[in-house]
């Protein structure tokens, strides 16, 4: 992989003259991974950028996350943002209608699932269980090392049946154990969704440019199927996923938005400030 701001010059040209969509997880991708969910703050000077991109006329911005639609809206509030939660499962934004992609029994699944691992798991400090209606996450970041295989054991008997009937998908992500329905939906296949609809694959006759950040396994899934039609970019220090760039940091991430806005959707000469001003050079 390629580093992603060491790139820009190659990276700028790609995206020159395109109408962009620009893609992005949330958690590690646009802020840095809190020790609980809970915790995760947007700063607003990011707020604002993405808002600004989401408002430009040749840029169509998503947050494409494992959080709970309800949950991301009120993190990020931005109009004109598309929102796609619980790994695709549910999304909301512009030309968008409220829709979901889990049965009445599967989530009734989901919730007895969930009164398993909160009888199961309440004994072991630190641990923090997600309940997300339509999934879980079982984060185990705070807890000690030496706990954490009996965590493990637990998820692994407690899904065990779910996952032979094929009723559920168990993913390992960064300290923390995601249980969704089996629908057969993933990030991978919202976001090729969202590019195949007309209002967002295209404008005046133009189709989008799509730019994707994640930093998380279930990321992968859209790496895999932009690899040639788009720019992927992992948000970390791993190199065993399929994106073609990477970036460190959120912070990174961050500056990369930045210069997409000023470098390449701004008009020469002029330039945004933080309270949105348009100053003339």
């Amino acid at each position: 992989m390629k580093h992603l701001l060491r790139s820009w010059k190659i990276i700028q040209r790609r995206l020159a003259g395109k109408r962009l969509f620009i893609l992005t997880d949330f958690d590690g991708t646009i802020v840095p991974i809190a020790k609980t969910p809970d915790q995760a703050v947007l700063p607003e000077a990011t707020r604002v950028l993405l808002r600004d991109l989401a408002e430009h006329p040749q840029c169509t911005v998503a947050v494409v996350s494992g959080r709970a639609l309800k949950d991301l809206k009120k993190r990020i509030r931005i109009k004109k943002v598309i929102y796609v939660g619980n790994h695709g499962l549910e999304m909301e934004g512009p030309y968008i209608r409220a829709r979901e992609r889990v049965t009445p029994r599967q989530k009734a699944l989901i919730q007895k699932m969930y009164r398993f691992f909160a009888r199961r798991l309440k004994h072991i400090p630190g641990i923090v269980i997600q309940n997300k209606i339509l999934t879980l996450s079982i984060h185990y970041r705070l807890i000690q090392a030496c706990r954490q295989r009996e965590v493990r054991e637990i998820v692994r008997e407690i899904c065990l049946m779910p996952l032979w009937q094929g009723q559920i998908q168990l993913r390992k992500g960064k300290k923390v154990y995601e249980i969704l329905p089996a629908t057969g939906w993933n990030k991978g296949k919202a976001v090729m969704w969202l590019l195949a609809q007309p209002f967002f694959s295209t404008k005046g006759g133009v189709r989008v440019f799509p730019v994707y950040l994640g930093d998380d396994v279930t990321d992968e899934d859209v790496f895999v199927l932009l690899k040639k039609i788009g720019l992927t970019v992992f948000v970390g220090e791993s190199n065993r996923f399929s994106s073609e760039y990477y970036a460190k940091t959120p912070e990174e991430t961050v500056e990369f938005f930045n210069m997409i806005r000023e470098r390449t959707l701004m008009p020469r000469g002029l330039s945004y400030r933080k309270n949105r001003t348009i100053i003339v050079r």
